[in-house]
């Protein structure tokens, strides 16, 4: 659930504090159509103040078509298609008002808001660093500052920034909001939700403050009163993009998979398809066991962003769903750019093995990755690297080396940590399945492939007889991973 700068961030973009005039007319009025200019441009703030944006956008238009350089029309064209969810176009507009006018003190913070939104984080920093040395008592500067930061994932040096607003402006409602999202960042949200409570109580309608209160019960898992947040936040600005976004998120976790498509769609049908949308979508879809629509709102999300990790991955898992493994193994190597990718440890000189180079008296390093149950699963495909003529090599944590050392066809067990010796080519182990071709009715099934130590079985082996004294058939039974997870529920 990002947070985006809200209209407060804009200087002179709402109609409280936009007023006629009272920039200075910065063009050359003695240049031919600079007169013209200025007086399309009064008439573009006036509509712009009352929200008419598509009239406003065309008088703006008129002004610059008159005089290409009235650096004023300029400027808050740039503001406007930042507004109107056009922020590449808003910050060519804005930048091209610094090249005429460099200290322009309020360009330079919208100039930054609109970099951040387009998450170009450290040239928002650059801009405001430099308003900043201009004006160093700039209240909204230090504020957008500590947006920045959050959005490079600098959350101590952010809660400094907004600490720094504080004690320039106590009290001041968006550098609270941003203080609390700060707060959040670090995990300490009981700080943060007293953050945004305070906010909320001296100025209960602030649509930023509900949104990013919901954001922070969401992540204590109230969902309840997250959606309370989200509902209220619209109710103050019914098209409140980010608060309808987060509030579909939160249907979703609440397992109200109908109704969070539903929310899915009517931001769609709003026009913001954009690739996060598309692709928690297709997460309701697959709760809902609609594979097809699933994988179609997957492929929609990576065309709005071929970069997209988590569409791409998303349809992996449920093209696995759906046994189409051929489709679904080459997928699921996006998974190296996930940041939260457990693909750790030192990088192996050796070159990857691409399922089809021969393994005949080659030494191939195979090497663990995320859980431990998933070592415990893909480990079966090691055999068949070994039939081929291979020494398996396998690096897997600690606690499974002595498991994992009685695997048919691996030659030694190396704990995480500990030196990788050379090798010809090293595979990660839940690639295995893609490089070997394995199909759904292919899956190595033999019973038993690990087996517990000896030593380990008789001691527990005794230790059942003790505590479960009984002739029948003891099962034990691993039920669930990660229970928070819808999946698992």
């Amino acid at each position: 659930m990002a947070r985006r700068p809200g209209p407060e961030g804009w200087q002179h973009s709402r109609s409280d504090i936009l007023k006629p005039g009272k920039r200075k007319q910065q063009a050359a009025n003695s240049r031919q159509g600079g007169i013209v200019a200025g007086q399309w441009y009064a008439q573009a703030l006036k509509s712009h103040q009352a929200h008419e944006w598509p009239k406003a956008e065309t008088l703006y238009g008129l002004a610059l078509k008159a005089y290409p350089e009235h650096v004023d029309s300029l400027h808050m064209l740039g503001v406007l298609l930042a507004q109107t969810g056009r922020p590449a176009e808003a910050a060519e507009h804005i930048a091209s008002v610094l090249q005429h006018t460099p200290d322009d003190i309020e360009a330079l913070a919208n100039l930054a808001n609109t970099l951040n939104l387009l998450r170009r984080h450290e040239e928002a920093l650059a801009s405001l660093d430099r308003l900043i040395t201009l004006d160093a008592g700039n209240v909204e500067a230090h504020v957008s500052r500590a947006e920045s930061l959050r959005g490079l994932g600098r959350h101590e040096a952010s809660l400094a920034a907004a600490d720094l607003a504080l004690t320039l402006a106590p009290g001041h409602p968006r550098a609270c909001v941003t203080r609390g999202n700060a707060l959040r960042r670090l995990d300490r949200f009981v700080e943060a939700l007293e953050e945004l409570n305070g906010v909320l109580a001296a100025r209960p309608a602030y649509p930023e403050a509900e949104n990013d209160r919901g954001n922070i019960l969401f992540d204590l898992r109230r969902f309840d009163e997250a959606l309370d947040c989200f509902d209220r936040a619209l109710g103050l600005r019914p098209h409140y993009t980010e608060a309808c976004f987060n509030r579909a998120n939160t249907l979703r976790a609440m397992q109200r998979f109908e109704d969070a498509v539903a929310a899915y769609d009517a931001l769609i049908a709003a026009g913001h398809a954009n690739a996060e949308t598309l692709n928690n979508r297709g997460a309701a879809f697959e709760m809902l066991g609609r594979y097809e629509d699933a994988r179609a709102s997957y492929q929609a999300a990576q065309q709005a962003d071929p970069g997209h990790v988590m569409a791409h991955l998303n349809e992996a898992l449920c093209a696995f769903l759906q046994g189409d493994f051929a489709h679904g193994w080459p997928l699921y190597r996006w998974r190296v750019h996930a940041p939260e990718a457990r693909m750790s440890g030192p990088v192996h000189d050796s070159p990857a093995w691409d399922g089809q180079a021969s393994l005949a008296g080659k030494r191939i390093l195979l090497r663990s990755e995320q859980g431990l149950g998933d070592c415990i699963q893909f480990c079966r495909f090691a055999p068949q690297l070994a039939s081929r003529g291979a020494e398996v090599i396998l690096e897997t944590w600690p606690s499974l080396t002595s498991l994992m050392s009685r695997l048919e066809g691996v030659s030694r067990v190396i704990p995480h940590g500990e030196a990788l010796p050379p090798a010809d080519f090293h595979a990660w182990l839940l690639d295995l399945p893609g490089l070997l071709g394995v199909s759904l009715d292919s899956i190595p099934a033999q019973a038993s492939y690990l087996q517990a130590p000896p030593g380990l079985a008789k001691t527990f082996t005794e230790y059942l007889n003790e505590t479960l004294p009984t002739r029948r058939l003891r099962v034990g039974l691993v039920w669930s991973g990660l229970v928070w997870q819808c999946q698992a529920q």
